[in-house]
């Protein structure tokens, strides 16, 4: 999930909302549940959570003309002649600049053949592309506003998927995961009680009962509505959120949460709840808005399998494509542990918690399930508006990546950007779909686990390697290194899906480009070439200056002792022709050539209860068990 993040499989950002002055707060006011009357294997219930409209207003432009009187002087000027043929030989210097050249591969053909034709064809001068998609192909951009249809007023807060699961049939039917795959965001009531989960073993008493010592990181945040986001002045509400870090422990952050909840039951007395009303307040001198700051306990990792193995084993009761870890979830196939991704996190939260802004990591899905007692607010813009809330953090003065923020919901209305808006009661698992936007707020004390999964989809690994690519443009590394994810994926699974095989294939086709490239490029150099290797369960590599994966060729300085990692392109920055540099390589170009040939569309499946909708495979080679 992105940085911090609490939804999907992991919290991120930190903070606030806003709205325009002179618009009285709306209030969040779900309305009655429609039920949908065209599943018959499995009730599933549509409920609209919507806020209060507010017009919009038209604003009438008038244009003015003035006439202005423009007085022309006639002045000597000198006319300085460029040498003609200094100008023919820049004109020939631009036109002689080098053009990469392009081998004629395709997926259709054997390592070998993609190999031996590289080699034909050679490195050339100029840079080699990196790029795991088609040859010449642009850079996955977002869509603008302009570029998406027009909505209706009704369709800007969109009625949100609720799922009512009441047994384990309709727990581990394909109809619940397809229903999922094709909504941005569905709430599912009654799961972990369907599959005998015990939610308790994730509440403060039993983890500080476990491991009270263990770390949790902090955040401390203004305390404010979902509905506004006030800058650290008072004075404007923004989409910029502040919050500071810091670190403490499980038992003395259980302190911190008892404190609150004692002193809120202690001063609203019989009109308590684990939901509280927020006191909105102004100072009578300045006018200005008194929020006090609160502490969010976030990104508390339950990755250890000694010490939170009944955590870990409980979530195994869940569908396997709602776990952490199965044969059919993408993330499993990584080889490494990224926390809060293919790991548990868990989230402490007193009332107004809140993580801002975000899509996961690389676009990929994402589990969260309130353990309680309080609720949890969320909101939801489909993964097609992810360009326009881009061009308004851009608008705000916020990076979409790298940034925090809480968009304001009026500015989402104006933009006609839809938004999914629900609460998430103690007990209900929120799924979020491959490249859902989502920010989410406590409304009241609760805990939360989240982690993030990869549906073995065309879509999600789609949105994946495009996410890879526009993080590259961006200077923003991507958690997930797809390359490498693509090659264990195709090392232990089969797949059925054509166009999914077909990605995949064109991902390794490409990585073997840049292998027989660089490795020329190197050699052509006289630079050393070495073999480094690749242990089991070993970090991927990445460039320590643009911090773009290095799958299999990477350079290092040969006079240094502790060596840093370089891609082709930030080496020859330093030394232009290499000079002083080492080629590692990781793999053995006949290992990789074995895995591409060996990795072919597998025939259909027949649906089980492990593979429901018959995604995946045969995991090494080995059909995978019902």
């Amino acid at each position: 999930m992105g940085v911090h993040t609490e939804i999907l499989g992991r919290e991120r950002r930190p903070l606030s909302q806003s709205q325009d002055e002179g618009v009285s707060a709306k209030k969040f006011k779900p309305t009655p549940m429609l039920v949908s009357k065209d599943e018959t294997s499995l009730k599933i219930r549509i409920s609209r959570y919507g806020g209060a409209h507010t017009k919009s207003t038209e604003e009438d432009e008038q244009q003015t003309e003035a006439e202005v009187t423009v007085k022309q002087e006639l002045k000597m000027c000198k006319v300085r002649m460029s040498n003609l043929s200094t100008a023919e030989i820049n004109q020939e210097d631009a036109e002689a600049k080098p053009t990469p050249p392009v081998p004629n591969i395709n997926v259709g053909m054997t390592a070998s053949e993609i190999v031996d034709e590289c080699e034909r064809v050679g490195p050339g001068p100029g840079p080699i592309s990196t790029s795991v998609l088609d040859e010449g192909a642009p850079c996955p951009k977002p869509k603008r506003r302009s570029q998406l249809p027009k909505l209706s007023p009704s369709q800007l807060l969109p009625q949100t998927p609720c799922v009512q699961v009441k047994n384990k049939q309709e727990a581990f039917s394909p109809q619940l995961l397809e229903w999922c795959l094709q909504r941005p965001i569905t709430v599912i009531r009654g799961l972990p009680q369907v599959c005998d989960m015990d939610l308790s073993l994730y509440t403060t008493k039993t983890l500080v009962e476990s491991h009270p010592n263990h770390p949790v990181e902090v955040r401390t945040q203004l305390e404010q509505s979902s509905d506004e986001n006030w800058d650290p002045s008072l004075k404007e509400q923004v989409w910029y959120c502040t919050s500071s870090r810091s670190h403490t422990t499980i038992s003395k952050y259980a302190e911190y949460l008892s404190t609150s909840f004692k002193e809120a039951k202690e001063k609203l007395g019989s009109e308590f709840s684990v939901n509280p009303k927020l006191e909105l307040k102004n100072d009578p001198e300045t006018g200005l808005p008194i929020r006090k700051t609160i502490k969010f306990g976030t990104n508390c990792d339950l990755s250890d399998e000694k010490k939170w193995k009944p955590q870990i084993q409980e979530l195994m009761k869940l569908p396997c494509w709602l776990r952490v870890v199965s044969a059919g979830n993408m993330l499993s196939h990584i080889g490494h542990q990224i926390l809060g991704m293919n790991t548990i996190q868990l989230y402490m939260k007193v009332p107004r918690s809140r993580t801002p802004g975000h899509q996961e990591n690389n676009n990929f899905a994402a589990v969260n399930i309130n353990i309680g007692p309080g609720d949890s607010e969320w909101f939801g813009v489909p993964d097609e508006y992810w360009g326009p809330l881009q061009e308004h953090c851009e608008k705000n003065n916020v990076d979409y990546l790298h940034g925090s923020w809480w968009p304001i919901i009026e500015d989402l209305k104006e933009a006609e950007i839809p938004c999914y808006r629900f609460m998430q009661r103690p007990g209900e698992v929120v799924w979020v779909n491959t490249g859902c936007v989502h920010w989410v707020q406590a409304a009241g004390w609760c805990n939360n686990v989240a982690w993030n999964t990869g549906p073995l989809t065309f879509r999600q690994y789609t949105a994946a390697i495009d996410r890879y690519e526009w993080n590259k443009s961006q200077r923003y590394q991507s958690i997930v290194a797809m390359v490498f994810l693509t090659w264990n994926m195709a090392r232990n699974i089969r797949v059925t899906d054509v166009d999914l095989y077909r990605m995949m294939k064109r991902t390794m086709m490409r990585s073997l480009r840049q292998t027989a490239l660089m490795k020329m490029f190197a050699q052509e150099r006289g630079v050393p070439i070495r073999f480094h290797g690749h242990r089991p369960n070993e970090p991927v590599n990445y460039c320590m200056i643009c911090e773009e994966e290095v799958f299999n060729i990477f350079f290092v300085k040969g006079n240094e002792k502790k060596h840093v990692v370089h891609c082709l392109r930030c080496a020859r920055q330093t030394s232009k022709d290499l000079n002083g540099w080492i080629c590692l390589e990781e793999y053995d170009i006949e290992e990789l050539k074995s895995v591409f040939d060996s990795f072919i569309l597998g025939e259909s499946l027949v649906s089980t209860r492990e593979n429901p909708l018959k995604l995946s495979l045969v995991n090494n080679n080995q059909a995978v068990d019902s």
